[in-house]
């Protein structure tokens, strides 16, 4: 209580600043009955008189804007700190992870929409891809599950991707799984997965709009590259191939 806290952040390049900057906010604090906390936010050389000054009322455990005018960013980094002056002596936290993050303009929100739907478009076109392999492949009731458990695993690409990164697996009945057989097989397995699905993996596009994250031009590109050309032209060959044998 009382405390101050303060982050620095790298700023664009001159040519891309005269817009206003927005601060994405999430905090707890040590209260579990506390859903908001009042604080004063300062943005500007920590030895101006006259930087930026915003007092706000934050919700916990929920992410939120605070908007800061452009002429806050002068020079080439910005230094923002957060002065705990709640009322009530009350502790706050802040996430190492999405604790507070500077967002600047990128661009018009349309392009952006319209690129996530694009991502959005060339994720169903994959789908579609697997399930008219399966097709060729299965019966028609084996081929929908077989393409509904491939949408599953592809929607589970961040929990993979964690477990192939874990030191250690999920406990289990007798504790940990971090030695012997089993683990070695399950570890190969989910960077086995990891390896096949980071290529796929395009985020959560609807939501990066909605919480205002520029979506590049090229990572479309990439998507379109990677998702319809490369596996979906690999997916096409299987089928190609298991038609022809079907012919002889």
């Amino acid at each position: 209580p009382g405390a101050r806290k303060s982050w620095t952040f790298r700023l664009p390049p001159a040519g891309a600043r005269g817009q206003p900057l927005r601060l994405q906010v999430r905090l707890a604090t040590s209260r579990m009955e506390t859903d908001a906390v009042r604080g004063t936010w300062l943005a500007g050389p920590p030895d101006d008189p006259n930087r930026v000054r915003v007092v706000a009322t934050n919700r916990t455990n929920v992410r939120q804007p605070i908007d800061l005018p452009a002429e806050a960013a002068a020079g080439t980094t910005l230094v923002v700190s957060y002065l705990n002056d709640h009322p009530d002596p009350i502790t706050v936290f802040f996430s190492p992870r999405d604790g507070l993050s500077l967002r600047v303009y990128a661009g018009p929100f349309g392009p952006n929409y319209t690129r996530a739907m694009l991502l959005i478009l060339i994720h169903l076109m994959l789908l579609t891809a697997l399930g008219v392999t399966a097709s060729t492949l299965f019966s028609t009731p084996v081929a929908a599950l077989m393409a509904l458990a491939a949408a599953l695993v592809l929607q589970a690409g961040d929990m993979i991707a964690s477990l192939a990164r874990a030191d250690s697996l999920p406990a289990g009945p007798e504790g940990p799984v971090s030695a012997g057989l089993l683990a070695s097989v399950l570890r190969l397995l989910y960077r086995a997965l990891d390896t096949l699905l980071a290529p796929l993996h395009t985020g959560r596009p609807l939501d990066d709009v909605a919480t205002g994250i520029w979506i590049s031009p090229g990572f479309v590109l990439h998507s379109i590259l990677v998702q319809v050309l490369l596996y979906g032209g690999l997916l096409a060959l299987l089928a190609t191939l298991v038609f022809k044998r079907r012919e002889l």
